[in-house]
């Protein structure tokens, strides 16, 4: 069954994206081809979306409904992938691990902006004065500093 997971056995012909399950090989697929075959429209609000799962995904948002409820403290989600990382707050799991010194975080993302202290990469850059920054949100705050906006008013 692991075996499944790790090896795949449908490889794109366009990038040679290696995939598991079919569907997800054919979901791919139709991306290169800009095909619209896996679109869905909602009915309630007209947003499109690549694929009908994450249709079903958002009317959750439109019903109101909650499936998920923490149960350690009174918030409820519709999606189980942000029901899960909030529940890593009340637990402390943290399994995603620096390889460089050994810190854990409860996101992908946030090791993914760790990381950047180690390698010194900073990929956005004030479009005035070209000041380079590691996170979206300090330079979003250093942005404000050109527009007068002062940022903890």
């Amino acid at each position: 069954h692991e075996k499944s997971h790790k090896t795949p056995r449908f490889e794109c012909e366009e990038c040679g994206k290696g995939f598991s399950q079919l569907r997800n090989y054919k979901y791919h697929v139709s991306v290169h081809r800009g095909t619209k075959e896996f679109a869905a429209k909602c009915p309630e609000c007209g947003k499109m979306f690549n694929d009908k799962g994450y249709l079903s995904s958002h009317l959750k948002i439109h019903r109101n409904k909650k499936e998920y409820s923490c149960p350690h403290c009174p918030k409820s989600f519709n999606q189980r992938v942000a029901f899960n990382m909030h529940v890593r707050i009340h637990t402390g799991v943290k399994p995603h691990k620096c390889n460089e010194c050994g810190k854990r975080f409860s996101r992908k993302m946030l090791l993914k902006q760790h990381l950047r202290t180690h390698s010194g990469e900073k990929p956005y850059q004030c479009s005035v004065c070209g000041k380079s920054f590691a996170d979206r949100s300090n330079m979003t705050l250093h942005h404000r500093l050109h527009s007068g906006i002062k940022p903890f008013a």
